[in-house]
């Protein structure tokens, strides 16, 4: 009877550690993604600061100021490399996951962004969205 409940007790562990390994996963997925998120929105207000201040300069007949637009060319350039960056890390998760789920010999679920989730998926595990139902 002791062996029986050992054995119980130590599928409960394996269990308790695979989820625990599969939602700090999802929490680091899901932080890249706030952060890529929070990013692109600094960028956007980038782009935005950018066009008005060339407005602005065009309005009042400024006509040296290369110097101040490299400024925000400079910020943006920056913010599109950590970006990048972030999405390399989403990708560096996200191949170490899809290598376990996926087999060459098994089926999946394509998502819009082009990765491959398991077929029982109802969320891509890469860019979080919903997947179609077929």
């Amino acid at each position: 009877m002791s062996d029986f409940l050992d054995k119980v007790l130590t599928g409960i562990n394996k269990g308790v550690s695979s989820v625990k390994g599969t939602s700090e996963t999802l929490m680091k997925k899901a932080r890249i993604n706030a952060d890529i998120k929070e990013s692109e929105d600094e960028k956007l207000k980038l782009y935005q600061s950018l066009g008005i201040k060339i407005y602005n300069m065009y309005m009042s007949k400024e006509t040296d100021f290369a110097d101040e637009i490299n400024e925000y060319c400079e910020a943006v350039t920056k913010k599109i490399a950590q970006i990048k960056a972030l999405h390399k890390k989403l990708d560096e998760i996200n191949g170490d996951n899809q290598s376990k789920f996926i087999t060459p010999d098994e089926t999946y679920t394509e998502c819009e962004c082009g990765y491959k989730n398991s077929p029982d998926a109802k969320f891509c595990a890469k860019c979080g969205i919903k997947l179609k139902e077929e």
